[in-house]
């Protein structure tokens, strides 16, 4: 170490020397000292850091061991460059990468010594227009060196060049035109090539489009690149390889090349002279053994080819398109080549085979194999007749695709495969003939012949055995078939107009009848699709063992069926919509079938089924509207629910024995069904089997039958205790036997002529929707009883309008939901003692209990409603919109009303005194207080005193205003009784009974036994939050349209939380204004304290909480700790800058605003801000949108996999802490709840999951997903690792 330092020193001290006859020595000279210092100071230090030298031109290195230089750069004057031989006598044998990046250069004279230019070396030099490489030895040429060097005109490169790298001379910016490159004209015409050439990368020459002449003076090549020459305009390719290959799309669109002679190559790749179409002359190497797909492709002038015997492959599509194509020879060599080699080749003549070949040859120019038992490729300009000789087996893929020419074609005796698109898009082909044969299996593949528009006559022979799939797919013309017994499949689409599948083109089939050989098996899924003509089906056979799904779908004009099988099945939608067929005859051997397989086939009224039959699926007979009668064989077991659904005509049916169950709407809206009968193991019957089947007399039950039984048509459980289905046609009065214990869901459902209901004593249970939309129903009487429950359903009695008198007897306990709604002729209703719940819209005179759009009414008569003793809980809304109620008696009922002597807050009275007293006592033990006033009086002090009282014993209250007689004059007067904020005011008139229904539901809603769920409310509930006299309630009053909420200058006028349904763009949104929240300082009153509570209260109700701020105070403290209430409970914020009319602004000043809230209210930097004017109603209109948004941001879910992407790519972008050598580790997050947005997220360890890099994942995610105004809520759980 010592000796190092030593020479480090003496370094300095001969530098040191050396600059202090800097000015007397010549540069060069210095410079040399400088060098050799330097490489006696690496050499003893061992420093591997190359050191750059400059010259008055370069800047350069030294390699290889210091004894060469490269050039790093060009910091030159001069425009014409020369590459010295040397430097400091050392040679120049390199250009680095980038070195003349750039530069305004027009030429560069490159030195004897230099092998290599790097990478991007000349890179845009778009002046550069002379590269002379006369005395150099570059052997490589890096990647994009000279792209874009657009003046470049000629260039001729070394003998010693063996490389050119990708891009290298592209007129791309990027080098090969990808989204980021852009095209620079280059003005290249000629290249030539040295002899030493081996090989050009990928887009060497990229779309030199002026290049017409490139000259290859060796043959060392090996190698031209994917698109090295695309889209130039060569006219002439002569060249020679050493086992070359030529790229993909090498001379891809060279649109001007004419001639290609090719030496020493071995491989013609994919699309290498594709669109090549000025080719007229193909000389190809004796050395080339393979020529891959679309090589040749589109060269349409090409006119004749000739293989050399050294070509093996010729790969499909390899020729396609070549529109001129005239003749084909094919050298001895060639072992693989399908017709697919000279697709759509409109005006090939012939094929010539070379006697040699072993494994083609050619008869009359059509090309067959060697031993002619398989025709490869019928050239497609041959018109008229083809006859396929007998001793052909195969007619191969593609055989005759696109024959245009082709008239006719007689398939020989001998062929036992037609092989896919054998005759695909034949357009002219009219007449297809398959000889008779021995063959014992003849196939016609798939596709064979596809899009044959002209094909009108096929004679399949008598033996073939299988049509493959779209076979004869869109073969229009073709009007009849018959198919020979030895025909066992027909494949998927087989015969179909779509060109695919059930879409694309189609093309309107003319084929009217078809006849089926005795041995098929199978048809398969859409076969026949679509064949609207088709009016004749004829099935001979009895070997069928499947039809396809949509086989025969939407055949029209078919008329008759009939068919029989080997245990077959009929498929999925198999005849859908055959409205023309009258007449369906299963013979024999069908086993199933299919849902929707006769749906719609309206016109049916002949229906046979046979024996064997076992399943029905659903809707398989769906609105079949002329079936009358139909005979269902006793091997049948199973209907499926909605199978006969809306078979409107049909009268009676006979359930087998074996059918154990009638399924929901089995026999729905069958509305000319007069009789049923049930067999013995029928052990289910859905309460919708036979609903809307308004002509049902009776059904009756096999006597056998372990679970049913009927009783004068009625259908009962076997024990007769409940009655199932009552018949529907039935009229007048109809009495429930005692010994029943129960009534079915739906048993009396729209019996239309059913007057009166007697229910039995016994009856312990109605079901659900039992008497609905019985029209004519007018008396419902329960007998006394003595059972201790008694049940109502819901829907019960739903829409029964005529229902005029109910006699509830002394048992019913419970009244379901919706019950009676819509029973418009009550007037009076009187309720027994033993009832105790009253459920949810159960008397609403709307379809869905409490209205909206689209949603039917009728005008409630319901005046008088007396309560029995027992009742305890009346659910929501159970009397809504009862608009004629007029008395409401409770004196039986177990509510214990304390009627006080009223409070007089402050005096000195001792009567007075012990009044309020007593008051104060009454409630202290009450559930709810009625708060009573007077609208005739107005508010008085003693008023806002007493409901201050009222608030600090934190027991419901309910305000009621007294004598307001007419509602329209005096609810103006109703409105001043809210600043006494303690909720809504109650008109109520004792004298008159008007609004006493609203207000007992108000009392009745707060009763500690009541145990009835509220609906969730959907709609966007809005907290305005702000200090006292920002213009909140200016704001509400502005939406609405009028002075909802009493509105001041003075702070704090507003006292209590008001809630205001606000009806936007047919859209309900729920505004609660809040009192404000005043300075700590400020608050002194009990009241202005009380305020503070029922901000806080309003805000955990909302969803958003719109935070308004005085434009002329600016943000605040204050305002933030407002702020945080809301943020601390994950609502949505608005922050609403109101006054916004009020402030002097410039071009500015919303921007500093805006800047000075986010300052103050960082912690809440998700929030949306508006800003708004509620005097003049600037942008008022927006705060919906916001709220739209927000609501939108609080609700989204995410998907698992989705959050658990973005998580990956988070943590992959930024690791997670870690402390004390333990890294923080998050296996998956996933969304566990909305309002707000709540992730939990796995760790191994909680203690290490800092808060920034869990604010770091929520900026990720808000990146990805808005979440624009609502908070974002993690929950770290801690997960062991072995989990």
């Amino acid at each position: 170490m010592k000796r190092v330092i030593k020479r480090a020193v003496s370094f300095v001290l001969v530098f040191m020397t050396v600059f202090s006859v800097f000015t007397i020595l010549p540069s060069e000279v210095f410079h040399t000292a400088y060098v050799k210092a330097a490489e006696m100071f690496s050499s003893e230090t061992g420093a591997s850091t190359q050191e750059t030298y400059t010259t008055d031109d370069f800047t350069y290195t030294l390699i290889d061991e210091y004894s060469k230089v490269q050039i790093l750069s060009y910091i030159g004057s001069d425009t014409d460059v020369v590459i010295p031989d040397r430097i400091d006598n050392k040679k120049v044998t390199s250009i680095a990468d980038s070195a003349f990046r750039e530069k305004s250069i027009t030429s560069v004279v490159f030195g004897q010594y230099v092998e290599s230019i790097g990478n991007y070396a000349f890179y845009s030099c778009q002046s550069l227009n002379k590269l002379d490489f006369s005395k150099s030895s570059v052997k490589t040429i890096g990647d994009c060196a000279f792209t874009v060097c657009k003046s470049l005109e000629s260039i001729e490169f070394p003998e010693s060049l063996e490389s050119i790298g990708y891009g290298a001379f592209s007129a791309y910016t990027d080098g090969y035109g990808g989204y980021y490159g852009s095209y620079v004209a280059s003005s290249l015409k000629s290249v030539k090539f040295g002899g030493g050439l081996k090989s050009i990368e990928s887009y060497a020459f990229y779309e030199n489009r002026a290049l017409n002449t490139v000259k290859f003076t060796g043959d060392a090549l090996t190698s031209i690149g994917y698109r090295s020459f695309y889209n130039t305009d060569i006219t002439e390719l002569d060249l020679s390889g050493a086992n070359a290959s030529i790229g993909t799309y090498a001379f891809y669109s060279c649109n001007s090349l004419r001639t290609v002679k090719l030496s020493g190559v071995n491989t013609i790749e994919s699309g290498a002279f594709y669109g090549c179409d000025e080719l007229v002359n193909l000389e190809m190497s004796d050395t080339l053994t393979t020529i891959e797909g679309s090589a040749f492709c589109s060269c349409t002038s090409l006119k004749t080819v000739i293989f050399s015997d050294s070509v093996t492959t010729i790969a499909d599509g390899s020729f396609t398109d070549c529109t001129g194509l005239e003749s084909v020879t094919i050298g001895k060599g060639c072992t693989s080549v399908t017709a697919s080699a000279f697709t759509r080749n409109v005006n090939l003549v012939k094929f010539d085979v070379s006697e040699d070949n072993e494994s083609y040859t050619s008869v009359d120019g059509v090309l067959y194999n060697k031993e002619k038992t398989a025709v490869v490729c019928y050239p497609k300009s041959l018109s008229g007749e083809y006859v396929i000789p007998d001793t052909v087996t195969s007619i191969e893929k593609a055989a005759f695709e696109n024959c245009n020419k082709l008239t006719k074609i007689t398939i020989g005796s001998g062929v036992e495969t037609v092989n896919p698109y054998a005759f695909n898009q034949c357009n002219l082909l009219a007449t297809v003939v398959f000889k008779d044969s021995d063959t014992a299996n003849k196939k016609i593949c798939e596709r064979a012949f596809y899009y044959c528009g002209s094909l009108t006559e096929v004679d399949f022979g008598n033996a073939v055995t299988s049509i493959g799939d779209y076979a004869f797919t869109i073969c229009s013309k073709i009007k009849s078939l018959e198919f020979p017994d030895s025909l066992t499949s027909i494949g998927q689409f087989a015969f179909s107009p779509y060109t695919d599948r059930t879409g694309g083109t189609y093309k309107e089939s003319n084929l009217e009848s078809v006849k089926f050989g005795t041995g098929l098996k199978t048809i398969g899924n859409y076969a026949f699709y679509d064949d609207r003509k088709i009016s004749k089906l004829e099935f001979t056979g009895d070997n069928l063992t499947s039809i396809g799904s949509y086989a025969f779908y939407e055949n029209f004009a078919l008329e008759e069926l009939s068919l029989s099988g080997n245990n077959a099945t009929i498929g999925d939608y198999a005849f859908y919509a055959c409205n023309k067929l009258k007449a369906i005859n299963l013979k024999s051997g069908i086993k199933s079938i299919g849902a929707y397989a006769f749906r719609n086939c309206e016109a049916v009224d002949d229906i046979k089924l046979c024996s064997g039959l076992e399943t029905i699926y659903a809707y398989a007979f769906y609105n079949c509207t002329g079936i009358k009668t139909i005979t269902l064989p006793d091997t049948l077991t199973q209907i499926a629910y909605s199978a006969f659904e809306r078979c409107s005509s049909l009268q009676s049916i006979v359930i087998p024995d074996n059918v154990k169950g009638i399924y929901e709407n089995t026999f729905t809206s069958c509305k000319s069904l007069k009789s049923v009968s049930i067999g013995k193991n029928c052990a289910t019957i859905a309460p919708t089997a036979f609903s809307s089947t308004t002509a049902l007399e009776k059904i009756t039950v096999s006597a056998d039958n372990e679970k049913y039984s009927s009783v004068d048509g009625a259908l009962l459980n076997k024990e007769k205790t409940s009655i199932i289905l009552y018949p529907k046609s039935k009229s007048g009065e109809f009495v429930i036997p005692d010994t029943v214990t129960s009534i079915a869901d739906r048993a009396f459902s729209s019996c239309p002529n059913l007057t009166k209901i007697t229910i039995g004593a016994n009856v312990e249970s109605v079901g659900a929707y039992a008497f609905s939309e019985c029209i004519a129903l007018t008396d419902v009487v329960f007998k006394d009883s003595t059972i201790d429950k008694k049940t109502i359903g819901n829907y019960a009695f739903y829409n029964c309008r005529a229902l005029s008198n109910i006699n509830f007897g002394n048992a019913v306990t419970s009244i379901g939901d919706y019950a009676f709604v819509m029973t418009e002729s009550l007037t009076s209703i009187e309720f027994p003692d033993s009832l105790v719940r009253i459920g949810n819209y159960a008397f609403s005179p709307y379809s869905n209990g409490y209205g909206g759009s689209y949603i039917e009414y009728t005008t409630s008569n319901l005046e008088n409603i007396k309560f029995g003793s027992g009742i305890k809980t009346i659910g929501k809304q159970a009397f809504y919109k009862n608009e004629k109620l007029k008395s409401i008696d409770l004196t039986g009922s177990n509510l214990t009303l304390i009627d006080t002597g009223g409070i007089e807050p402050d005096t000195s009275d001792i009567i007075l005194a012990q009044m309020r007293e007593q008051a104060e006592i009454a409630i202290e033990t009450a559930d709810v207080i009625i708060f009573l006033t007077d609208v005739k009086q107005g508010l008085v002090d003693s008023d806002a005193k007493v409901a201050d009282m009222l608030r600090r014993s934190r027991k419901p209250v309910i305000l009621a205003v007294n004598k307001v007689d007419n509602f329209d004059k005096l609810m103006p007067d109703v409105y001043e009784f809210y600043n006494l904020g303690i909720g809504d005011p109650h008109p109520i008139s004792a004298a008159s009974k008007l609004g006493l229904g609203d207000m007992l539901d108000a009392v009745i809603s707060h009763f500690p036994e009541n145990s009835t769920e509220e609906e969730e409310d959907e709609r966007p509930k809005v907290a305005i939050i702000g200090k006292p006299n920002v213009g909140k309630s200016s704001i509400i009053n502005k939406l609405l349209g009028k002075n909802r909420v009493i509105v001041s200058d003075i702070a704090g006028t507003t006292r209590d939380a008001i809630d205001t349904t606000i009806t936007y763009n047919k859209k309900e949104y729920v505004f609660i204004d809040t009192a404000g929240l005043r300075r700590k300082n400020k608050i002194k009153e009990d009241l202005e304290r009380y305020s503070i509570i029922r901000t806080v209260a309003a805000v955990e109700r909302c969803d958003i909480a719109i935070l308004v701020i005085d434009a002329t105070e600016g943000v605040t403290e204050q305002d933030a700790k407002i702020a945080g209430i809301a943020h601390e409970r994950g609502k949505g914020i608005i922050i609403a800058v109101n006054k916004w009319d009020a402030v002097e602004k410039n071009d500015k000043t919303i921007y500093e605003f805006t800047s000075k809230i986010k300052d103050t209210l960082s912690f809440m930097s998700y929030a949306e801000i508006i800003f708004i004017s509620a005097l003049t109603g600037q942008r008022i209109g927006k705060i919906y949108e916001l709220i739209d948004t927000i609501i939108d941001s609080q609700t989204m879910r995410i998907p698992t996999g989705v959050l658990n992407e973005i998580l990956t790519e988070a943590v992959a972008m930024k690791q997670p802490p870690s402390d004390k050598g333990k890294r923080l580790r998050i296996y998956y997050m996933t969304q566990v709840s909305v309002k707000p947005p709540t992730f939990v997220m796995f760790v191994n360890d909680k203690e290490l999951t800092h808060f920034s890099y869990t604010r770091y994942i929520e900026n990720r995610i808000r990146e990805s997903f808005g979440f624009r105004g609502t908070s974002i809520r993690f929950i770290n759980r801690e997960r062991k690792e072995k989990e």
